[in-house]
Parts: C-alpha cells; sequence; structure tokens
C-alpha cells in the first residue's frame, strides 16, 4: 500500500477523475477494456523503403530466369535475306526478344494496341547471356533497323528517374533487302590483274639496282635466275 500525503492526494484526485471519463469514453479499436489504459498503440505502418533503387532511379531486381521459355523459329525465317545478313549476336538476340515477347503475351504485359511488350537490359545481356554492353547494343540498333523489333517506349531519363526501354516485335524485316554490295573496285582488281605487263614495264627494269638488292639473282636476257636454287637438266 502506498501512503501519500495532503499535496500527493490533491494531484492524485484530478488523475483519478480523468481515468473514469477515459473508462466512459468509445474505445479506438482494437482495444479492450481489459487492456491496460497505458498498454502501446500498434505500430504504424512504415513506407516501403527503396534499397533495391540504384543511382539512376532504376531498380536493382533480381533478373528473370530462362529455364522454361521458348520461341518459335522457322527454316524459312533463317532463310530470308534479312536473316542472313545478320550477325551472329543479333540472331542469338531475336531469339531472346521472341521467347520474352511470348512470356509477355502470356502474362499479359500488352501495350494500349494489345501487342506484347517486353524489356531487355544491358545488365541481363551482360550477366545472363554474357554478352558486353557494345555487342549488345550493336545488335539492338540491328534489330531495329532491320525491322525486327520496335520501340513501345524509348528509355531515358524522365523527372530524373531512369525508365528502361520497352520492345516489341515488328514484321517489317520481311520486306527489308539488303543493299546492293559496290564490287567496282573488286571488278577493275580483278581486270587488272589479267593484264600482262607492257614491253616498255619490262624494259624499265633496273637490272643493275636488283642486282644489288638481290646478289644471287643472275639476269640472263629479259629472264632472272637464283644462282643457288637448283635448275634440273
Amino acid at each position: 500500500m502506498v501512503l501519500m500525503n495532503r499535496a500527493q492526494l490533491k494531484l492524485a484526485l484530478p488523475v483519478t477523475e480523468f481515468l473514469e471519463e477515459l473508462t466512459k469514453a468509445p474505445l479506438p479499436a482494437g482495444r479492450s477494456l481489459s487492456a491496460p489504459v497505458n498498454s502501446p498503440l500498434p505500430a504504424a505502418k512504415s513506407p516501403k523503403s527503396h534499397r533495391g533503387s540504384l543511382a539512376n532511379g532504376r531498380n536493382s531486381k533480381a533478373l528473370p530466369s530462362f529455364d522454361k521459355w521458348f520461341c518459335q523459329v522457322f527454316p524459312s525465317e533463317i532463310a530470308a535475306p534479312a536473316w542472313r545478313s545478320m550477325t551472329k549476336t543479333a540472331t542469338d538476340v531475336v531469339t531472346i526478344c521472341r521467347a520474352k515477347a511470348g512470356r509477355a503475351a502470356k502474362a499479359g504485359e500488352k501495350d494500349s494496341s494489345g501487342r506484347p511488350i517486353f524489356d531487355f537490359t544491358v545488365s541481363e545481356a551482360e550477366v545472363v547471356f554474357k554478352l558486353t554492353p557494345p555487342t549488345f547494343t550493336k545488335a539492338i540498333r540491328l534489330l531495329l533497323h532491320i525491322g525486327f523489333i520496335e520501340y513501345s517506349r524509348p528509355g531515358g531519363m524522365v523527372n530524373g528517374t531512369g525508365v528502361k526501354a520497352l520492345y516489341r516485335l515488328s514484321d517489317k524485316w520481311q520486306s527489308w533487302q539488303p543493299p546492293r554490295r559496290d564490287n567496282t573496285n573488286i571488278t577493275k582488281a580483278r581486270a587488272a590483274r589479267k593484264q600482262k605487263p607492257s614491253q616498255e614495264a619490262l624494259n624499265s627494269i633496273d637490272k643493275e639496282a636488283l642486282s644489288r638488292d638481290r646478289p644471287n639473282v643472275i639476269f640472263v636476257g629479259k629472264a632472272a635466275f637464283n644462282e643457288n636454287a637448283y635448275h634440273p637438266v
């Protein structure tokens, strides 16, 4: 039992009246009369932390797994001029893009026109497929130029936040034709190779200069023989 003097009793009376009024007031949700008055309230939910955000504003979420992804490539497509003109890396990248588009269609990731959209980042190409950033970037640009893929949303910076590019498949490559090769120089070189040296060119040979450079060569008329070489009779 706690003994209080008159001063402490005067201070305790208002507190007692306050507690009586508090018990008459409606209790907040989640509280009961059996719970002590001084019990802590439920902790407020803290906002989600963005520890996975990078310096450029993009998130560093885990890379997808491609164990069960697949796509279809028909032999007629491989025989097309657009496919034959691509590099090996570009054909690998377009195959992955088709697999990504198939997965996006199944997951319902589509644009406003109902076409599947997907992303393909440089970090994903470097870590998963062991492609260097310059090689991957060159392959993506080639696919965009030929028409195997096209932008659904270009990447870049928006209000200081990095936005990755979104792609979708395109069929423009079916009408694409490789540029004609300029064989003019090759034709000229072959024609020059077939021409025989003129008599003036043969007479202009400085035999003395050649003899100083190659002392073992003996000139007989217009022909040159190596005296150390074996000449069968």
